[in-house]
């Protein structure tokens, strides 16, 4: 496991950093450290993730956090198991990914053929995967809003107009 400071912790070798090594990197580093080790000789290391987090949020059907087992995800399938975009959701979706403690934002079109090579089409630990609300939704609230404006205007004018008739 991998402890919240990057870290993981093995008999013999002791303390390795983890945070920001790629599978196989930290399976030559784990190599090389028992290579000058007088206990174990020729050692081979496969290291693998057994599972990890990742959210999804806004216009889908299940929003929410899932932990998947296995080391690969593709942003299509995490979109999926949220239970796919609802009727409302824009094509174009905004990914949240934090690096080394720097935080990326990376607007993403599902629609287009360029997905397959982004650096975002897998989805890593702790990705978050906001799907915004397409432009008929959002101006749909915008109209409720402004009737609901007017109506409640309309009912002040009759209200007034009944008590100067009064």
């Amino acid at each position: 496991l991998v402890d919240a400071q990057g870290y993981i912790v093995l008999p013999v070798i002791g303390k390795i950093k983890a945070a920001g090594k790629t599978c196989s990197q930290l399976a030559t580093d784990i190599a090389a450290t028992l290579k000058n080790n007088d206990y174990i000789r020729d050692a081979s290391v496969n290291v693998q993730i057994m599972n990890f987090k990742f959210s999804v949020l806004g216009e889908v059907n299940s929003p929410g956090t899932y932990t998947i087992e296995g080391q690969r995800l593709t942003i299509l399938e995490a979109i999926s198991r949220a239970g796919d975009l609802n009727i409302d959701g824009n094509r174009d979706v905004t990914l949240i990914r934090e690096t080394n403690g720097t935080r990326q934002i990376a607007s993403i079109d599902l629609r287009s053929k360029d997905l397959f090579t982004s650096p975002y089409y897998y989805i890593q630990q702790n990705d978050i995967i906001y799907v915004t609300p397409s432009e008929r939704k959002v101006n749909t609230r915008s109209d409720a809003a402004q009737w609901y404006g007017w109506g409640l205007s309309g009912l002040g004018v009759t209200l007034a107009v009944i008590a100067l008739c009064l």
